[in-house]
């Protein structure tokens, strides 16, 4: 039962069997060195919005002039030992038409060709919002973490 989790769980998250760079912020990174590159103090960073006074707009300046299309928030994940292993990119992208969201979809799937992209429809608003969120996972340091939990929990058990 437990090597069936585990397997469960590595298929999930076996979309990348190496490290990632996005931007210079690389996996294995603590929240310190990323902090430096990225000022964001929290584990996830918003791009500036007038309506959202939690947005940070040091990922503004990040990005410059070149800000991703749709970017609206990057959440990092660290393991126990505070080392990045996830980078969640959050995308919007509202439905005008049928060729742009597919267009938009398939320009992060070249682009991201490791990543898991999960997409789902925000019908909150007036127009229907695509929301995509593009998983840059380090899968070895996820397991070592996993392996890491696992020998702390039947400590206890």
């Amino acid at each position: 039962m437990k090597k069936l989790i585990i397997s469960i769980l590595f298929g999930l998250f076996s979309v990348s069997a190496s490290a990632f760079d996005y931007h210079g912020i690389k996996s294995g990174m603590t929240k310190d060195e990323m902090q430096a590159i990225l000022k964001c103090e929290s584990e996830t960073c918003k791009f500036g919005d007038d309506d959202d006074p939690k947005d940070n707009p040091a990922l503004d300046v990040f990005f410059g002039e070149i800000k991703p299309h749709g970017l609206k928030q990057i959440e990092f994940a660290y393991t126990h030992d505070n080392k990045l292993w996830r980078i969640r990119l959050k995308f919007e992208q509202y439905k005008f038409g049928i060729a742009m969201p597919v267009g938009f979809k398939s320009a992060l799937e070249k682009k991201y060709p490791d990543a898991s992209i999960d997409e789902e429809t925000d019908r909150s608003g007036y127009f229907p919002v695509t929301v995509y969120y593009a998983f840059l996972i380090d899968s070895q340091l996820f397991a070592a973490d996993v392996k890491h939990w696992q020998d702390e929990f039947i400590k206890t058990f």
